[in-house]
């Protein structure tokens, strides 16, 4: 919810009905990818990300009296939440989801539970054009703990020199160790937002 929807939210209450928002929708278990194409015939917009693994089957040739195990692999997809996908619509289109079977919305007290937007990004930057969510490098390979790090861009840190504590799950957030008003104190980045000095922290120090 951005700022001019919180403001039209506080000052028009009824406003809120309106918003259009994420949501997670509990579904019938193995019947997640038909209760999407339910809702996208309703015109609601979903989300419904995959993920790939490895099956191994192992099965016995015979050949006579000759026997021989035989391994054979392949891939198989599956729901990344199984029995949940996620939609966007707003409260008012709340009895258009009641009326589709075998689903049911996640709610928190009696209302439904919002999924932030930040959130459907996130699964939606490691998603692939089939849907399946691929792995993704983490961008402070380069870094390494201990490693000094100065801020950058236009933030309020820029210029402020550190040290690479460790990268965080997700691979786009560093924790990173700076001294701000007097005092050393964990802080967690953008990895955008800093950069390698190149130089170890024993040799700065000394």
């Amino acid at each position: 919810m951005n700022k001019v929807q919180s403001y039209l939210m506080a000052a028009h209450p009824q406003f809120l009905i309106m918003i259009e928002q994420w949501h997670a929708i509990q579904t019938i278990g193995k019947r997640e990818a038909a209760a999407a194409a339910c809702l996208e015939r309703a015109a609601i917009e979903t989300l419904l990300p995959f993920y790939k693994y490895r099956v191994v089957r192992t099965y016995k040739r015979y050949y006579g009296d000759f026997c021989q195990t035989v391994k054979q692999d392949s891939e198989a997809t599956e729901p990344l939440f199984p029995g949940y996908l996620f939609a966007r619509f707003a409260i008012e289109e709340w009895p258009l989801i009641r009326r589709e079977r075998g689903v049911r919305v996640v709610r928190v007290g009696e209302q439904p539970a919002v999924v932030e937007e930040w959130i459907i990004e996130g699964i939606r930057l490691r998603m692939n054009e089939s849907g399946v969510t691929v792995p993704v490098k983490p961008v402070y390979a380069d870094l390494e703990p201990g490693s000094l790090v100065v801020g950058c861009g236009n933030t309020s840190w820029a210029g402020i020199t550190g040290v690479f504590l460790e990268g965080l799950k997700g691979g786009e957030r560093v924790a990173v160790l700076m001294n701000l008003l007097g005092c050393e104190r964990r802080v967690i980045l953008p990895r955008a937002d800093v950069e390698p000095v190149f130089q170890s922290a024993a040799v700065v120090q000394a």
